[in-house]
């Protein structure tokens, strides 16, 4: 027995020894399975900045529908229900409102074609019916509603600590959601019928035809903040700050911790001073710039993505001092820390009016960015993403505004006949076919191609490219008269009209052509390649 101990604790070691191998394996697959694979190009993570458009308008549809916060009763003023001959009291004891066409007017205050009543499910009381669907679901066509659903999605996605996020409202003044009695100015009704009517209770619209809104607050206009109040900036850009956004951005209505859409335009122009945040915006990311690392500082990109309802707005003397265009041409060389780098603006237009957008597109455009007009919650999120993908490009061609290419893949050498090829810019190869000297004996140029596989950011857009791998150069010390040095010449040019694909593997223009060739063996040790 005593001989055979070593054994059995030497078959335990093994056991042990087999079983942690396993174990380390198992947890080393693990990690492997759960390893980004875009980790490669995520070492610099950029600093995004997200301006949002806080003003009035974000409450609307982008068809001229305001939608008014507030739940109204249908009991607290009997005598203004006839205006609503769609809501029955007896059966709904809330409604909300919908303006249409909602204007600035020196009298009273607001005007509007009509204001369409729908009915709410809340009743107060019965706490079981807040919260309902149906009322959450009031605000999805609104500008506002669209915005915070882009921002959340596009932040959750992007929500690592290495990622750099900020977040800048407009320049209001305490801004706050209003609830009864504090209604805004009133609202004089074109509607025939409720031209005849007015609301007295809770909110007195103060004369016949003339009703209350809930539109939101500011103590002052903020096109006139010359400093930016407290506030502004709701989320200072640095890292790890994804959570601090959707902390902001997920706030219900009512909340006036998160967004809220106020202002106080008047007759003839909205309160969107667009100009002074991107003032705003070109401070944050110079703070963000001096606060990074001296090591990151240079090749870490910032972007800043602004969404707005419309253009650039304020009284007359705002607006002739201001241009935001021009304001945009600043960032393509802000300095901090000793660098100078270029800030792109990336313009998301949330159903923009028309006469908008040649603004918009011209702030993109100075600042070295993209405008881009959306409709859905999708369409921010994927606007926000780009800006994200932009970020990662690299420095060099981020400075340059080109796009970058990244090679995941390993790529490949082949022998091509490139006698007669022509380069991406169509210029002639040199040396394709040649013969040694002395004798005239033809000289294979085998291994002479080399492909690659990779994407492009922005847009992960697949990009197949091809390189001379080297090129025959006239060397009398050769023996046959030719040397070959290293070459890289991009091939593929543009031969049917499309420049921006030269160099680049394309699909032909036109269906009825191909560029992928078959090999037909003859059965006899031969064959021809047919297209």
């Amino acid at each position: 027995m005593r001989r055979r101990r070593p054994s059995v604790r030497r078959g335990r070691r093994s056991v042990t020894a087999l079983l942690a191998a396993a174990i380390t394996l198992w947890f080393s697959a693990s990690a492997w399975a759960q390893l980004d694979p875009l980790l490669f190009l995520k070492r610099v993570p950029p600093t995004v900045i997200v301006v949002v458009d806080t003003s009035l308008r974000m409450l609307e549809d982008g068809n001229g529908n305001f939608y008014d916060p507030n739940f109204y009763s249908t009991t607290d003023d009997p005598a203004v229900m006839p205006a609503f001959p769609n809501i029955d009291p007896l059966t709904t004891k809330t409604y909300r409102r919908i303006f249409r066409n909602l204007t600035y007017t020196a009298v009273p205050g607001f005007s509007a074609d009509r204001i369409v009543a729908t009915p709410a499910v809340w009743d107060p009381g019965d706490p079981l019916t807040s919260n309902a669907p149906s009322d959450i679901a009031f605000h999805d066509q609104t500008r506002y509603t669209i915005a915070r659903r882009g921002i959340a999605a596009a932040v959750s996605e992007n929500a690592g600590a290495a990622f750099r996020w900020g977040l800048i409202r407009l320049r209001q003044s305490s801004p706050a959601w209003r609830v009864p009695p504090n209604c805004d100015r009133p609202v004089a009704s074109l509607d025939p019928t409720q031209s005849l009517l007015q609301d007295t209770v809770p909110c007195n619209g103060g004369g016949v035809g003339q009703y209350g809104i809930y539109a939101p607050g500011v103590t002052a206009p903020s096109y006139l903040q010359a400093v930016a109040p407290a506030g502004t900036v709701m989320v200072a850009p640095a890292a790890a700050t994804a959570g601090a956004v959707l902390n902001v951005v997920n706030r219900p209505i009512g909340d006036n911790l998160g967004l809220v859409p106020g202002g106080q335009g008047g007759v003839g122009f909205d309160d969107r001073p667009l100009s002074l945040a991107l003032d705003d915006a070109k401070a944050a990311a110079i703070a963000a710039m001096n606060a990074d690392s001296a090591s990151n500082r240079s090749c870490r990109n910032t972007v800043v993505v602004l969404i707005t309802s419309g253009r650039d707005d304020g009284d007359n003397g705002y607006t002739a001092s201001r241009d935001p265009a021009v304001t945009a041409g600043s960032f393509l060389a802000l300095s901090a820390g000793g660098v100078t780098k270029r800030v792109p603006i990336m313009v998301v237009g949330v159903m923009p009016q028309a006469a908008d957008e040649a603004e918009l597109q011209a702030i993109a455009t100075n600042s070295g960015g993209r405008y881009r007009r959306v409709t859905t919650a999708a369409g921010v999120a994927a606007a926000i993403n780009h800006a994200v993908q932009t970020g990662f490009s690299r420095a060099a061609d981020f400075e340059a505004g080109t796009a970058s290419d990244f090679l995941p893949v390993s790529p490949i050498v082949g022998t091509v006949n490139l006698k007669g090829a022509r380069d991406a810019t169509g210029a002639a190869l040199p040396n394709t076919d040649i013969q040694s000297i002395p004798g005239g004996q033809p000289l294979p140029q085998r291994s002479n191609v080399l492909i690659t596989a990779g994407f492009s950011l922005p847009g992960f857009e697949g990009r197949i490219r091809a390189f001379r791998t080297y090129r025959p150069e006239e060397d009398a010390t050769k023996p046959g008269g030719w040397k070959f040095v290293n070459d890289g010449t991009r091939l593929w040019p543009d031969l049917d009209g499309r420049p921006q694909y030269a160099g680049l593997a394309r699909t032909p223009a036109d269906p009825d052509d191909r560029n992928i060739y078959t090999y037909l063996p003859d059965g006899m040790g031969g064959g021809s390649v047919v297209p």
